[in-house]
């Protein structure tokens, strides 16, 4: 946005839907829109998971990702409603594709590790325990990648 002064402010709302019109005979500045109907669709899908009603926020992810398959969040937050929904072959491939586009997340890796967990294939838990590496501080600060892993492997080993 442009005001008379000629100051530019930018605002950043996690989506990237803004369109941008040149110059025209009739918008002599041009002119930056924000489309929002996806931005909400994203918040009601968010207040769906917190409220605990995962299959509604599901579809509404499911909808987003369709559209906005680049969207590591997206991809995230279908994982976590996988994993609550018990879900776990789908809840690892949502996962994957969000390590496709952010391959060195360490919350994405530990995540996968624990589907992988659950999914009983330990030597991939152990894998992926391994590429998440010591925690950022952003996860569970009680989690210790390195002691799931050597776990992971033993229990791959009976």
């Amino acid at each position: 946005m442009e005001s008379d002064s000629g100051d530019k402010e930018f605002v950043t709302v996690n989506y990237p839907l803004w369109l941008s019109v040149q110059s025209q005979n009739e918008a002599k500045r041009g002119v930056t829109l924000f489309w929002a109907s996806p931005l909400s669709l994203y918040q009601d899908a968010v207040k769906k998971m917190n409220d605990g009603k995962y299959s509604s926020a599901l579809d509404d992810l499911k909808v987003l990702a369709s559209k906005f398959s680049d969207s590591s969040q997206l991809w995230w937050d279908t994982t976590l409603v996988y994993v609550q929904l018990e879900e776990f072959k789908q809840a690892d491939k949502s996962i994957r594709k969000m390590l496709l586009l952010d391959p060195e997340n360490s919350d994405a890796n530990s995540l996968l590790g624990y589907i992988q967990y659950r999914l009983e294939n330990y030597d991939e838990a152990a894998s992926a325990y391994e590429q998440a590496g010591e925690s950022e501080g952003e996860g569970v600060s009680f989690f210790d990648a390195k002691t799931a892993s050597e776990r992971m492997k033993k229990s791959a080993s009976r």
